[in-house]
Formats: C-alpha cells, sequence, structure tokens
C-alpha cells in the first residue's frame, strides 16, 4: 500500500521472504476507470547471513578426569538461515590445538543437529588440555572450549608377563595372513578365505635364562569356533642368533627349557571359506625358577627384579622387597634392583621367599621361590651356584655355574658410626665387598626416623643399603644393616662416608671407611705373574739387587700358594 501524497512503498520482508518477487504496480482514476497505467517491479530480496546457533553444550564447564578414562561432549547446532546453495556448515574438534574431526553438513533451517567428541585421556595424558569446537556456515565462525585437567593414576607393577598388543603384530611375518590394525587375519582369496595361514611372531627377550622358568601362553582370538584352529609352537635360543627346533604349546603351556630369548609361531586352520578367526593379541607369562647356593656363599646380583617386575609408570616410584626369610638375608639394590643372598653363617637348608613390588602404597608378590642352601661349597678362587631349573612343566635338572675369582676381600669388623674404622679395607678388580654396619642408640631416649647415607668421591664405585630407614631405635639398641660396595674398575685409594640423620632428636653420625683397590688381572693370573717375570729379569740384570730379587721369588710362591697376605708383605 502507498499514499497518494509521496507515491512510497514500504515493504519488509521477512526471514522466509529470500528470493525474486514480481511487483504489479498500477495506478487508475476513480472517476474514469478506464484512465490507468501499470509497472512490473522485479524486487530481489537477499539472504542477511546469521551465525550458527548452539543450543546445548554439554558438559557445563571445566572437566576433571583421570587417566584411562573417556569423556564425551556433546553440542546442539542449528542454522538459523534458510538454506542455500553453498550453505554448509563445518564442525571442527581441537584437541589442544590440533584438529580431531572434521565433518561437513547441510542444515535445514528449523533442524538441530546434534554434534559430539569423545575424548579418551591414556595413561601419558596427565597435566591440562584444551577441547574446541569450532562451527562454521562458510561465512560467520563461533568458538566454544572445555578445559580438561587428567589426573596421573598410579599403575600396579605387573609380575611375569609379557604381551604383543594388535599394533606389535603388525611386525610378524606372515603366509596367506592379513596384518592390519584389527590383528591377524586369513587372507581372501576369489572373494572366499583361504583354509590355512601361518605367522612367526618378533622374538621376546626376558633379559634372564638361568633364573627364568616359563608358563601359561594364551593367544588371545576373536570369532573362534569349531570351524577354526590356532596351533601355536615356540622355540628358544641363548644367544638370538642359533635356535633349538620348534615345540608345540600343549593345554596352553610352554613345555621347553627355559633360555632368554623365546620366538612364537602360530598357524590358523579353518574349514568355512566364509569366515576368518582374528588372532589379536599374545600374553606370555613367566616366574623366577628357584635356586640353590653353597653354604657361607654369598650370591652377589642374583637377579635383575626389573626383568620380571614391569612397572610402566616412568614416574612412579617402586621399592622392592623379601619376605618369608629367617635363615636368609635377601638385599636387593636400589639403585639397579638386583638380588643378593647372605645366607647366616654356617647354616644350611632351604627357605620359599617371595618378592614384593610396593608402589604407592600397593603391593604386587611374585611367586614363591624356593632357595636351598647346601653343604657344597667352592674352593679356591672359585665360587660354584647351584642352580634348579623347574622350567614350564618340560623336566627339571641341575648345572653347575663356575664363576672364577681372583679376587680378595678383607672385611673389618662391624662399623659403628661413632668412631672411625681402624684399618685400611683391601679389595681387589672386579670384586664385590659385603661390610657389615652396626647402628648403635648409645644414649638412654628413643631414637626416630635414623636414615643411613653412604657416599663417596671415587668414580665407578656403587653403594647400596640392605636397609636404609628405620623407624625408631629404643635407648641403648643396637641394629644391624650391611653396605654392599661394588668397585667395578676403580682404582687407587679412596674414602666411603657413612651418615646416619636422626629426625626426633635432631642428631647426626659419621664414619669413614678407607678402600684401597689393587690390579690383578682379569680372572686369571697370567698378566700377574707376567709383572712378576719381567721384574725378575730385571733385577736379575742388578747385582746389587740380590736380596730384592730374593724377596720377590718368595711373593711369586706365595701368589701360587694362595698366600696372598704374605705376599703383599713382601
Amino acid at each position: 500500500f502507498f499514499a497518494i501524497s509521496d507515491a512510497l512503498i514500504n515493504f519488509t520482508p521477512g526471514p522466509l521472504d529470500v528470493g525474486v518477487f514480481a511487483m504489479n504496480v498500477s495506478i487508475h482514476q476513480v472517476s474514469i476507470p478506464s484512465q490507468h497505467d501499470w509497472e512490473i517491479v522485479n524486487l530481489t530480496i537477499g539472504n542477511v547471513n546469521n551465525a550458527p546457533n548452539l543450543t546445548l553444550l554439554q558438559p557445563n564447564g571445566s572437566v576433571s578426569i583421570q587417566e584411562n578414562h573417556t569423556v564425551t561432549f556433546n553440542a546442539s547446532v542449528e542454522d538459523l538461515d534458510l538454506t542455500v546453495a553453498d550453505d554448509a556448515l563445518t564442525f571442527q574438534w581441537l584437541l589442544d590445538h590440533e584438529v580431531q574431526v572434521v565433518n561437513v553438513s547441510n542444515v535445514t533451517r528449523g533442524y538441530v543437529m546434534n554434534i559430539s567428541y569423545a575424548y579418551w585421556a591414556d595413561w601419558l595424558s596427565n597435566g591440562s588440555h584444551l577441547v574446541e569446537l569450532n562451527v562454521s556456515d562458510q561465512s560467520t565462525t563461533i568458538y566454544r572450549n572445555w578445559s580438561i585437567t587428567v589426573d596421573n593414576v598410579d599403575r600396579l607393577p605387573v609380575f611375569g608377563v609379557k604381551s604383543q598388543n594388535t599394533a606389535a603384530l603388525l611386525g610378524w611375518e606372515v603366509n596367506n595372513l592379513n596384518a592390519t590394525g584389527r590383528g591377524l587375519e586369513l587372507r581372501v582369496n576369489d572373494s572366499a578365505y583361504v583354509l590355512q595361514g601361518n605367522a612367526t611372531a618378533t622374538v621376546i627377550d626376558f633379559h634372564e635364562d638361568t633364573y627364568v622358568t616359563y608358563g601359561a601362553l594364551d593367544v588371545q582370538v576373536q570369532g573362534n569356533d569349531s570351524r577354526h584352529t590356532i596351533a601355536p609352537k615356540v622355540r628358544v635360543s641363548d644367544n638370538n642368533i642359533t635356535w633349538d627346533g620348534w615345540s608345540p604349546v600343549a593345554s596352553g603351556r610352554i613345555n621347553i627349557s627355559h633360555q632368554r630369548y623365546l620366538q612364537l609361531a602360530v598357524q590358523i586352520n579353518t574349514t568355512a571359506d566364509n569366515s576368518t578367526p582374528r588372532v589379536t593379541g599374545v600374553t606370555y607369562n613367566y616366574h623366577i625358577a628357584n635356586a640353590s647356593i653353597g653354604k657361607d656363599t654369598v650370591t652377589v646380583n642374583w637377579i635383575d627384579l626389573d626383568d620380571f617386575f614391569i612397572d610402566e609408570d616412568a614416574d612412579a616410584q617402586v621399592v622392592f622387597s623379601a619376605v618369608n626369610t629367617t635363615q636368609l638375608q635377601v638385599l636387593i639394590s636400589n639403585t639397579t634392583h638386583k638380588v643378593t643372598f647372605i645366607p647366616a653363617s654356617g647354616w644350611s637348608g632351604a627357605e620359599r621367599i617371595r618378592f614384593v613390588a610396593n608402589d604407592s602404597g600397593n603391593e604386587v608378590y611374585s611367586n614363591y621361590v624356593l632357595v636351598e642352601v647346601t653343604d657344597s661349597q667352592g674352593s679356591g678362587g672359585t665360587s660354584e651356584v647351584t642352580v634348579v631349573s623347574s622350567g614350564g612343566g618340560g623336566g627339571g635338572g641341575s648345572m653347575m655355574v663356575p664363576f672364577p675369582k681372583e679376587v680378595k676381600r678383607n672385611v673389618s669388623t662391624p662399623v659403628y658410626l661413632d668412631m672411625i674404622v681402624p684399618e685400611e679395607m683391601t679389595v681387589y678388580d672386579n670384586d664385590t665387598i659385603i661390610v657389615p654396619v652396626r647402628i648403635v642408640n648409645t644414649v638412654n631416649m628413643t631414637l626416630q626416623n635414623v636414615t643411613l647415607r653412604a657416599s663417596t668421591e671415587k668414580s665407578g664405585v656403587a653403594l647400596d643399603w640392605a636397609y636404609d630407614a628405620l623407624d625408631e631405635m629404643e635407648p641403648y639398641s643396637a641394629v644391624m644393616s650391611t653396605l654392599i660396595v661394588t668397585s667395578f674398575k676403580a682404582q687407587g685409594s679412596y674414602e666411603i662416608v657413612l651418615t646416619a640423620n636422626v629426625s626426633n632428636p635432631p642428631y647426626q653420625a659419621s664414619s669413614k671407611m678407607f678402600l684401597n683397590t689393587y690390579h690383578m688381572g682379569e680372572h686369571n693370573g697370567s698378566q700377574v705373574n707376567t709383572r712378576i717375570a719381567f721384574a725378575r729379569d730385571l733385577l736379575a740384570s742388578k747385582s746389587e739387587c740380590l736380596e730384592l730379587t730374593e724377596s720377590l721369588q718368595d711373593a711369586q710362591k706365595a701368589i701360587a700358594a694362595g698366600e696372598i697376605d704374605k705376599a703383599n708383605a713382601l
């Protein structure tokens, strides 16, 4: 409608009035109807873009979850514009500014689209993260984000388990099989599955040979039924070069002599060409073998517990200990986690012990390990250790493993922390010295939270306590601990400072040990004898050195007789 006075036409299009409209404008005289005129006017109404609208966001606000958990983010989106060409919505989900998901969809006016994104916090995700949602209609983009805090979850160590998951299967050698992200499947040939396929796994390194025993083998299979069979077999090697023959795995157990390296092969069979089983992973179980040692024999670095207890949390502090011990002292290095056996003096018998891994107050136990202390001992420069084999149902047995040692160990009487060691201690190359240390409370009060420390400025020397902390000590009481000093190839004189710290009442006591390490060759006396021969020839050419020559000959005889103290004195 328009007014006659100004001939203006007012037209207000609605939100749906987008397009081209033909408008007929006519004028006529009321008194003379035949007098009139008209005009067709094309009116184009363009679209004014409206940004997408988020009608729902979940969850509300920041999010806090733990590792190995999933949170789902939901949003509902509508587009207030009438659907026109190229007016599609693009959805982007981002995690820590990295695009994770992109979707493009046309949304009709009045239609609400629901979208979602699931975020899984894996075991390495602890910390702060940001999830972002960007929605664009080609002209305008709206943004929303959520802050996520992922709390660390301390996983327990796992004892005696090695696994090969679906990702690891991709590295297997296969024949008539397809290795995919879902696992190992029979290959399709002319629209039908082949009836047999084979796979050889990558090698498993147990890092131990003498003291490891194989257990159960579990091949995880999906889609298995009576028409499908899985036939596993294994072989072993002590050097990953020369291998024993293949041995079938019966009833899910590895019945084969234990060695350091093990390899699995799997044959997949089916009688149905329209379906296939799928191997998704393998789990190998193993445990610590029994041991036999000689009476009054110290067995150093027997096993490394890190080869049996697997802790996948690098930020966790695992503390190892042994239980069920009375006559057998079990020392576990705080740094290397290697085990040392010290039987009570003169004792022979057996103890059934277990090792414990304590991770933030949660404990994981090993199998029971039978340690027998026998009357047999090594003699001279050789210590013999008897290792009892009980490997996986493959028959037991024993073998004598000689460890030649050209060492001399002088261990002083127990060290008191309120006095200096009165004499120098001597240890030769490649030796480990066991030092008993007595902690004495010399006052009439209870000492609380006593901690022991040992330090040296000498490189190449490792120091480990059997027990380095005491909750309390009663008045005038005494407690024994043991310091293990491993000198590796350190030579020369050096000192070790022992310190005891008491928190209540505040007190500190210290003592010093002096060590002197000499070189004696590596596991044989040839180098020593060569040096003696050289010195003898040199002195023989000097008549004035006759007395020294005689002393050198006496020293050589003393070494041959094993009288090292006498040789040193000469």
